[in-house]
């Protein structure tokens, strides 16, 4: 009983850090995001598109824009499990293993919480640590072998050569068929060509028991804009963040570029809903205590829960806004202005909001 009134107590400070962290994340998003479209504009005025099949020295230091069949001539290999594709760009080892999995589910009793944890088994590609479940019994052993990405030593688009982090970000993997089991510490099977199983059966595997699966991206169309540095690329310096595009498939340099703005929009839009939903839920916690005391009186506490939790959302609105604001203030000032007014506008309505829920309560 006196560790729930500690931790409900502990609360309003937890949410209140919460806060803390969620307004200057809001500020400096705005930031990102108005500098990443200040780059991108700047990008786009200065890209020039070339010919991926020859180096041209001129070029050298500028924002170039090229398309075209990215390829790899030496084989590409695991030599753990004996793998070997030619031609290949990227080859992934997947190893999964069957573990316990904890899973928790929380009561209320009155004013009491318990929490009850089950256990069931499945496939992961990661190791659970058993010895942290709340209960004994369900131990997993460490896995044998994990999974791993081999990328191949030289990716050519023409007479360019693609910087390791852009060979990266190719993701397009398929599976391929295996063709013989590798000889390993532990019995190893072949299971429809498909991928390697270490266990006694397969159709009724036990704790311990590993599957691994390859898959390969083939060379295929890419597009890239970047800094020609000799024959290969690196970030173009602008005024305010650097620029380096890319993309599989074939695209033009006006594409690549409304494609990033696209991007920097949905990034800006996810950063902002997160920030005002950690700001909501920092203050339900600070408002915890007194919904906690309020859910004793049934009635009275459903109002009373529904008008703290519209009276957080509101405040949680015109805080967002006013931060959101105060970051455009700082780089683009006229509409900052215009959304400090909204913010302030959402404060208002919240307290008339209050107002009014007050005096109905009073009649």
């Amino acid at each position: 009983m006196s560790n729930n009134k500690g931790c409900l107590f502990a609360t309003p400070f937890i949410g209140g850090l919460f806060i803390l962290m969620m307004l200057p994340m809001l500020f400096w998003n705005e930031g990102r995001a108005i500098n990443t479209y200040r780059s991108l504009i700047e990008g786009t005025a200065a890209v020039i598109s070339v010919a991926a099949d020859t180096v041209e020295p001129a070029n050298e230091g500028k924002l170039v824009h090229i398309a075209g069949r990215a390829t790899n001539n030496k084989p590409v290999r695991d030599v753990l499990f004996g793998i070997t594709e030619e031609h290949v760009l990227r080859l992934k080892r997947t190893v999964e293993m069957y573990q316990w999995h904890e899973k928790s589910s929380s009561k209320r009793s009155g004013s009491e919480n318990s929490t009850d944890y089950s256990y069931y088994k499945d496939w992961t590609d990661e190791t659970i640590q058993s010895n942290s479940f709340h209960r004994e019994g369900y131990d997993n052993p460490p896995m044998p072998y994990h999974g791993e990405i081999f990328n191949a030593e030289t990716v050519t688009v023409g007479a360019f050569v693609l910087p390791p982090n852009m060979v990266e970000q190719m993701n397009d993997f398929q599976q391929i068929q295996i063709e013989k089991a590798p000889e390993l510490s532990r019995p190893v099977k072949l299971i429809n060509s498909g991928y390697f199983y270490l266990g006694k059966n397969e159709k009724s595997p036990e704790v311990g028991d590993v599957k691994v699966s390859f898959a390969i991206i083939r060379p295929g169309e890419v597009s890239v804009v970047a800094q020609q540095r000799g024959n290969s690329f690196q970030p173009y310096d602008t005024s305010y963040y650097p620029v380096e595009l890319f993309e599989t498939g074939m695209h033009s340099a006006k594409a690549l570029f409304t494609m990033a703005q696209s991007k920097n929009t949905v990034l800006t839009w996810m950063l902002r809903f997160m920030g005002f939903m950690g700001i909501f839920v920092g203050l339900m916690m600070i408002f915890k205590p007194l919904t906690s005391l309020l859910g004793y009186i049934p009635i009275l506490g459903n109002m009373a829960n529904f008008g703290i939790g519209l009276f957080a959302f509101g405040i949680a609105i015109g805080l967002a806004f006013v931060v959101i604001s105060l970051g455009w203030i700082f780089y683009r000032p006229v509409l900052g202005f215009s959304l400090l007014v909204v913010g302030l506008a959402g404060f208002a309505g919240t307290w008339f909001a209050v107002q009014k829920f007050q005096h109905k309560s009073e009649q």
